[in-house]
Order: C-alpha cells, then structure tokens, then sequence
C-alpha cells in the first residue's frame, strides 16, 4: 500500500505543530553517531559527515522544526539522487537490532556499498537509555508516520525521495553479504 504524499505531508506537519506547542522548538531530527554502549552507527544524514555532532538539517541558522528537517533529509536525498534507509532499532535491548549492527551496519562492507546509495536516519528506541526529549518525540513521530510497516525491531525501510516505503527488512541470519544480496533484490523488483 503506498501512502499519498500530501497526506504525508499533512501528518508530518501536525506533528511538527504538536511538537512546537509542547515546547521542542529545536531540530528533533539530530545526528546520533555515538550510543550509550560507545559503538558508532551508519545512521547518520550523509549530510555532513565531516562534524558528526551538527543537526541533520539547518535553516539559516534558525532551528528547525521536526518537519524541515525531515523534509530537509528528503530533499537532500533528492538532489543526491539517492534513496532514504530508516533504522527504526532498540539499541539497547533488542538482541536481534544488535545483531543487524555488528553483522551488518558496523561493517565496511555495507557502509561502502551504502554510502553512494543512501541518505540514512536511526530512530532509536533504547528501554534503559533516556533519549534528549527532542529526539523522542522525533522518532516516536516518525515511527507513527510509518506505522503499517514498523511492527517491531529491528525495521529498516527504503524510501524514495517522498518518503514513499519501497522496501522493508529487518534482521537476517547470514551477514552482511546475504543481506545485501535481500535488499538488492527487493529494490530490483521495486518500482519507484
């Protein structure tokens, strides 16, 4: 089922709303490259590789809000003609989203192959680990958004340049190879 962008749209931005009346003015959707367990995550907007700790997106040096932002990492994947991953994980607790990341992400093997395809975003929803308050509510948000297709951890969805779902997948047995062998195929077969 593919959702219709200018309801997308419309969500989004009554979630940005709900967020700047609750008081989380500042860009929600932030770069997280270091975790509580001190490993290193693909997850990151390719946007601006050179300083990990920088917002995804900024506005002018304003703060933006969940919306811009997001809209920001899809436009960036636009004029980068590349597609978006989304992570959607529980860092820490969720055995089989270790697993996706040490047998997969974490590996060079996937980063380089990923790199020149993808504008990538991890949605973290660690159980021990207490998130900025922002980043919360972004990725809880996000979840929401896509929520026919996030029915547990791990979820890693490719979505085009209008955040329609092209792709699904989550953990697999086999490595780094295998699962890039999966996902291949599915955006072989996808039309977008």
């Amino acid at each position: 089922m593919r959702c219709d962008v200018g309801w997308f749209r419309f969500c989004f931005a009554m979630i940005a709303t709900v967020l700047l009346v609750s008081g989380c003015g500042k860009n929600p959707w932030v770069k997280q490259s270091s975790w509580p367990d001190g490993s290193k995550t693909l997850f990151n907007s390719t946007a601006s590789q050179a300083d990990e700790s920088q917002p995804i997106a900024q506005t002018s040096g304003e703060e933006s809000t969940g919306l811009s932002a997001w809209q920001a990492i899809l436009e960036e994947a636009s004029s980068a003609n590349k597609l978006v991953m989304v992570e959607f994980v529980g860092s820490d607790w969720c055995r089989p989203c270790q697993k996706l990341e040490a047998e997969v992400f974490n590996t060079p093997e996937f980063q380089n192959w990923a790199r020149d395809r993808f504008v990538t975003y991890r949605a973290d929803f660690p159980k021990k680990t207490q998130l900025p308050l922002e980043i919360a509510q972004a990725n809880e948000a996000l979840k929401l958004t896509y929520e026919s297709y996030v029915q547990g951890f791990p979820t890693v969805l490719v979505l085009d340049s209008q955040g329609q779902v092209i792709s699904k997948m989550g953990y697999q047995p086999g490595g780094v190879r295998a699962w890039i062998a999966k996902l291949d195929a599915q955006l072989q077969r996808a039309t977008y």
